[in-house]
Formats: structure tokens, C-alpha cells, sequence
């Protein structure tokens, strides 16, 4: 399992050096915490929604860099001024947990650290939040016309099951594309199979735009 936090104002991207050893996970009306020390099979209900995740870590210090459960080590300020600025300027990020279907736009709610002895380190806590995008649309009516019924017959709207392609939008996982299109979760890898030039060896990254041929 990897965590990657991407700013997508910037584009700059960090991946966290050493694994927490587990990530609550809030939905909408459940609670779900992953232990990343015995990842095992992770299913979540089609059509959850994620409201919050956070979990406590710690930035390894210089002398522990070279230690196994340790990748790609930094130095332990460069990780805090990172998150700080993220925090002073709240700029939207992206969570990839690999080995997990999350794969989600969130804001950083609160990043809290404590610098410690020894080892160099810099403990903390951090959590965030779903950034869902809100449409605002407002319709202005002039008061001194006569509406008129449009009786233009319009054509039905194609049922779900005739669609042919499906584009991810920020959010989605595989387990949810077929879940929501295929009526089961469980066909995730037949969407994978048709699509793997467009994904890519790694069916946990997808990004919103991409358009999946379905099963």
C-alpha cells in the first residue's frame, strides 16, 4: 500500500515515506478504518460516499531513512512546510491509496505536528474532508410573458444498460464503475481487461476524463 497527495492547483505531488498504521475512513452513515499493516480484501457498498479521512503518521527523521518500512525518504521539514502551505492556502488535493478504492478530491481539514527528539522525527495528525464541486444555476422568469407549454415530443432518455462507455469522473474506483454500469462490483476486472491501454498497469490509477469501453 502507497499514499500519494497530489495539490491539482499545482500539481505537485508527495508520497508519504512511512505508512500510518491505519486510516479511518467516514461515510455517509458507516465508519470504515483500513489497517494498513494487514491489507486484506477491502469492499465498500456501490454508491458509499466518502465524507472524511485522516490518519496519524510520522516523517521519519535522517536516521531512520535507510529503514525498510521507509520510501522515498525526505527530509521531515520539507513534508511539514508542504502540508502547512496546503493548509495556509487550501488548495483542493487528490488521495490515492493504493490497494484501496480511494481514489477521491478532498481539502485538508487539519494538519497538526509535533517535532521530536531522537530520531529526528516530526509526528502528526492530519485529516480531510470529500471536496464535492456545488452548481449553482439561477432562472430568471419575466413576469409580464405568457409561458407556452413546449408540446415538442422529446425523445427518452436510453436506458443505463444501453450505454457503451462510461467517462470517470473525480471519486471513482473500478469496484464503483461496475457496480453503478454492470449492476456488479465484482466485474471490475472485465472493464480493466477492456481498457488496460487506456489505464495503464495499474487499475487503482484512474483519473476523471478517462473514457472505459463496458463490458
Amino acid at each position: 500500500m502507497e499514499i500519494y497527495i497530489t495539490d491539482l492547483t499545482t500539481n505537485e505531488s508527495i508520497q508519504i515515506p512511512m505508512l500510518p498504521e491505519k486510516i479511518p475512513v467516514t461515510f455517509e452513515g458507516s465508519f470504515l478504518s483500513y489497517d494498513v499493516l494487514n491489507v486484506g480484501e477491502v469492499k465498500i457498498p456501490s454508491g458509499s460516499k466518502l465524507t472524511g479521512i485522516k490518519w496519524d503518521g510520522i516523517f521519519p527523521g535522517e536516521s531512520r531513512k535507510n529503514e525498510p518500512y521507509v520510501t522515498n525518504w525526505k527530509e521531515p521539514k520539507e513534508f511539514h512546510n508542504w502540508l502547512n502551505n496546503i493548509k495556509i492556502n487550501q488548495h483542493k488535493l487528490r488521495i490515492l491509496i493504493t490497494e484501496t478504492p480511494i481514489n477521491l478530491d478532498v481539502y485538508l481539514e487539519s494538519y497538526v505536528p509535533e517535532f521530536s527528539g531522537g530520531f529526528g522525527d516530526i509526528s502528526y495528525n492530519v485529516s480531510f474532508f470529500e471536496g464535492k464541486d456545488i452548481n449553482i444555476s439561477i432562472e430568471v422568469k419575466d413576469a409580464g410573458a405568457a409561458t407556452v407549454p413546449d408540446e415538442r415530443p422529446t425523445a427518452p432518455d436510453p436506458p443505463a444498460e444501453q450505454k457503451s462507455t462510461y467517462t470517470v469522473v473525480s471519486g471513482d474506483c473500478l469496484w464503483d464503475i461496475a457496480g453503478a454500469q454492470l449492476g456488479d462490483p465484482t466485474r471490475w476486472p472485465e472493464i480493466y481487461d477492456l481498457n488496460r491501454d487506456v489505464i495503464g498497469d495499474d487499475p487503482n490509477l484512474i483519473y476523471p476524463g478517462q473514457v472505459y469501453t463496458l463490458p
